[in-house]
């Protein structure tokens, strides 16, 4: 069995040796896998693996150059949200965000960076993913070269 830090370790050189991370967000993961979302202030080794990942490959640091991000949302998620939040069309444009950033951290982080963060349901993205990956890596490289978008990998530091 390894420790926390061996594998974040390993985790860690995997998105610095990409340029592009791809969240799958999912009904089950904001349910039954919350645990895999949350933050515990102070201790970034327990807090949840999605959140550390999304947090990380949101950095832009030493040896490790942020990442282009897609977050495609599960679409009985899109319909649920557009069902109770006045039809909102994608997670990114709905209040659904707003009422639970702050019970699900990683929500905050992707609602933080929604203009920097490629949000697409997923019956969309199947047909066509390289565009979207395209879409998120050329905000990667504007962000690196000009400082565009106002990046937040941390909410609990600001």
């Amino acid at each position: 069995m390894f420790s926390a830090e061996t594998i974040w370790n390993y985790l860690l050189g995997r998105i610095k040796g990409s340029s592009c991370t791809i969240l799958l967000l999912t009904e089950d993961l904001l349910t039954c896998n919350k645990d895999k979302i949350g933050y515990i202030r102070g201790d970034f080794l327990r807090s949840g693996w999605v959140y550390n990942e999304i947090s990380a490959s949101l950095r832009d640091w030493k040896d490790n150059r942020i990442n282009g991000i897609v977050c495609v949302v599960e679409d009985t998620l899109i319909q649920e949200i557009a069902n109770n939040m006045n039809c909102a069309r994608t997670i990114a444009e709905s209040s659904y965000i707003d009422r639970i950033r702050t019970k699900y951290p990683l929500l905050e982080i992707l609602e933080l960076n929604k203009n920097y963060i490629e949000f697409i349901n997923y019956s969309t993205f199947i047909k066509n993913p390289t565009q979207y990956v395209k879409n998120a890596v050329n905000k990667r490289e504007e962000q690196i070269r000009t400082k565009k978008y106002r990046i937040i990998y941390d909410p609990h530091n600001r």
